[in-house]
């Protein structure tokens, strides 16, 4: 009984470490339409942001994790019907896949635009689908809220390299980044 615990709690233990890998090869987002990103007005929110990216060289990962931290620490998922805006997402503090990634990009957004980073680097705000093995998993959810998934991206405009990021997966399961469907 000692030996199956152990080979249990050794199996957890890699499971959990590797989680993100796991994710990635499992799941895989699909996209099927995009969604405008807001600006950020909030004063308390810009002065947040500022803050965070003073003396940080900002690369594609930096601006991805500035912006996820401050989402992770704002936020917490609802079911309830809640704004979309950004700038009121600071106020209520509860939101959905759709107000996750509306504050994430408008907040990647925000840092692009305040350091001159536009030439380098774009945020899109994407509606997805999510696919486990290749197969769409919103075609099994009966409920309306579960017709699609939102999430966004961050594309560096010299490499083409496209970070893909989750910010809801991310403030649950600490996985900070996803993959696209090839």
């Amino acid at each position: 009984m000692k030996k199956l615990f152990v080979v249990f709690l050794i199996l957890a233990l890699i499971v959990i470490g590797n989680r993100g890998v796991i994710y990635r090869n499992v799941v895989k987002y699909k996209e099927i339409g995009t969604r405008k990103t807001s600006l950020i007005t909030d004063k308390n929110l810009q002065a947040k942001i500022d803050q965070s990216t003073t003396g940080v060289t900002l690369t594609q990962k930096a601006i991805s994790e500035i912006a996820l931290n401050i989402t992770d620490e704002t936020l917490g998922f609802s079911f309830d019907n809640v704004s979309n805006n950004p700038n009121e997402l600071v106020e209520t503090k509860a939101a959905n896949c759709i107000g996750y990634t509306a504050l994430f990009s408008a907040i990647a957004e925000y840092i692009i635009r305040k350091n001159g980073l536009e030439n380098q680097f774009t945020v899109e705000h994407k509606i997805g689908k999510l696919e486990v093995w290749g197969w769409d998993i919103h075609s099994i959810l009966i409920s309306c809220f579960f017709k699609d998934h939102d999430f966004s991206q961050i594309k560096d405009e010299q490499t083409g390299k496209i970070l893909a990021v989750d910010p809801e997966v991310r403030d649950y399961f600490y996985i900070d980044s996803v993959s696209l469907v090839e």
